[in-house]
């Protein structure tokens, strides 16, 4: 067997049902075989009984499809049974991502622990899903891979594994995903659950609802609420992430703030899941009238639907529609900020990377010239939960126009260093310098920014100013910060989460003066600490309702057709799939 050699032995050997092509379909005909390996070494190790020598530096795992070496593992593994997965849209959607196909897909996983208790598993690895802790003083010992990553070092305040550059994600790209009867687990990323304490479907929407999560407790409520004490909380969509949005803004318990939360749907076929949920606000939205005005009903409890007469308005909008016209809902409405959750891949308003900034995690803030109050709250700021000095700024295109230098000369006061270039790709380049064998070796953007109190290499802020004759131009800026050379590169120029792009902002966004802020991931412990809570016991019940669907591994065409249309074969709507794997 290629690959197969005396340095590893077959653990778990299965076929392929679920390795997705670049054109959408399943590779079939046979299905491709692929054989965990373990070394013999770790397996040793595992045991107590080996012993320190070179095999020790052998990768812990070795993945072969169909006899050939496709990947490996070097780090604290195991390999575990999958009792269920789910399937979601990043599922549908990963031909156009752009990384190697063909690839087992799967991320929401529901793994076999033992009698008693399930297992969730942590989508991103990570140099900190293999950090070992000194067993004595329980830090980070001195020779760990995370102590040179500022994403993943535990010194690190603001560490964001999620967006270490070296991670992968399960399912997405090298690491193969959870819709198999087996899965490669990083033993660090494994959250463990008794049996007693959640239904087997409710454990396995963990992933999903951590980030739903995440996206409402990490809102600045109180800056949102002011001294009224409450904030107007619109909730875009009733899809899965929609409805998971509503339990966690309806199971949220905020000491100082009172939320008022209305869903936003275009359908009354949506209205039954989100009033499922404990939502008594209900909008349904009916188009647009003769004079291009958007149209409004309210669902009214026991009774008929009523045309909204008053101008709509929220605090916040959280926009989980996944599509274009939602994504505009949600702008229309919006009075102090725009929650991006969802993903479509499509440009919005101008910005060609609106789905990379909810990848990357950042807030776009509009700043008024000549305003030193809104200057100093956007040189501030940070997301509720972590304070940051943000010493390092960004400017692209701004030294050439007069009119701004007092402003720049305001952000210098501050005491930050202000960068500016012509263009992202220049400030790129200065970041990551491609330096010929015989030029001297000098510290990079990157080390340098790292060294002046950035906690991450990439500048804290970035600062784009808007020229209202031409917003295709600022839009261009903007989407320069995002992703410097292009859809392809994997960086933005400014800091993942806690940073900003900073501008009037063209079009819509300038009008409404509104602040646009993403999220991504979840804390998985924090989403099973909610759920378990005996006073959310509602929460449970509406989660435990959205699987309407189960397929298994042998179905799973049907199974992705099913989520695709939102309908199954005989016309039954589709809400979650749940995906049997062993």
């Amino acid at each position: 067997m290629v690959g197969a050699d005396s340095a590893y032995q077959s653990v778990f050997t299965f076929e392929a049902s679920a390795e997705i092509r670049a054109d959408g379909t399943f590779t079939s005909d046979p299905h491709p075989v692929y054989t965990f390996c373990r070394s013999h070494y770790h397996e040793a190790a595992a045991a107590n009984e080996a012993e320190v020598g070179d095999d020790a530096q052998t990768p812990a795992l070795r993945v072969l499809r169909s006899a050939q070496v496709k990947s490996e593992y070097s780090g604290d593994y195991s390999v575990r049974r999958v009792l269920q997965c789910g399937i979601c849209c990043t599922d549908l959607a990963r031909p156009f991502l752009p990384y190697e196909l063909p690839q087992i897909i799967g991320h929401e996983a529901l793994i076999e622990v033992d009698d008693e208790h399930y297992g969730v598993v942590d989508i991103n690895d990570s140099h900190f899903s293999h950090s070992r802790l000194d067993p004595l003083t329980g830090a980070l010992a001195e020779n760990e891979p995370a102590r040179s990553c500022p994403y993943c070092n535990p010194d690190n305040p603001h560490r964001m594994p999620s967006q270490c550059p070296a991670r992968t994600t399960m399912g997405i790209n090298s690491w193969c995903g959870a819709l198999a009867p087996y899965l490669i687990v990083p033993n660090r990323n494994l959250e463990i659950i008794p049996k007693s304490s959640l239904p087997k479907d409710v454990a396995a929407l963990i992933e999903p609802f951590a980030a739903a999560l995440h996206a409402v407790e990490s809102r600045n409520w109180k800056g949102l609420a002011g001294k009224r004490g409450m904030v107007h909380v619109g909730v875009v969509g009733a899809g899965k992430l929609g409805l998971m949005i509503l339990a966690s803004l309806l199971g949220m318990d905020h000491p100082d703030v009172r939320l008022k939360v209305t869903a936003i749907l275009r359908s009354i076929e949506h209205a039954d899941r989100a009033v499922n949920f404990g939502c008594s606000d209900i909008i349904l939205s009916e188009g647009y009238d003769s004079d291009g005005k958007p149209k409004w009903n309210r669902l009214v409890a026991n009774g008929p639907l009523e045309p909204v007469s008053e101008s709509l308005s929220f605090d916040i909008v959280f926009d989980t529609s996944g599509t274009l016209s939602g994504l505009s809902t949600a702008l229309s409405v919006a009075t102090q900020e725009l929650h991006l959750k969802s993903t479509n891949g499509q440009p919005f308003g101008g910005l060609a990377h609106v789905t990379e900034a909810v990848v990357d995690e950042i807030a776009i803030i509009p700043v008024e010239l000549g305003s030193p109050s809104t200057l100093d709250s956007a040189l501030s700021f940070s997301w509720p939960n972590g304070q940051r000095s943000n010493p390092n700024i960004v400017t692209l295109g701004c030294s050439s126009v007069p009119e701004t230098e007092e402003y720049i000369k305001q952000v210098k006061r501050s005491g930050r260093r202000v960068f500016s270039f012509n263009s992202a790709e220049e400030a790129d380049v200065w970041m990551r310098p491609v330096r010929g064998d015989s030029e001297p070796r000098t510290s990079s953007g990157e080390e340098q920014l790292l060294a002046s109190g950035s906690p991450f290499p990439r500048f804290d802020l970035g600062l784009v100013m808007a020229d209202q004759t031409n917003p295709s131009a600022t839009c261009s800026a903007i989407d320069g910060l995002l992703r410097p050379r292009g859809a392809m590169h994997d960086k933005s120029l400014v800091a993942n989460q806690e940073s900003s792009a900073q501008s009037t902002l063209p079009q819509k966004l300038a009008s409404h003066k509104i602040t646009l802020t993403t999220s991504r991931c979840g804390n998985f412990g924090r989403a099973i600490e909610f759920l378990t809570d005996p006073v959310r016991r509602n929460v449970v019940k509406g989660l435990s309702a959205l699987v309407t669907h189960r397929f298994s591994l042998d179905q799973l065409p049907e199974a992705m057709a099913a989520v695709r249309n939102g309908r199954d074969a005989s016309g039954k709507k589709v809400i979650k799939v749940m995906v049997e794997c062993s």
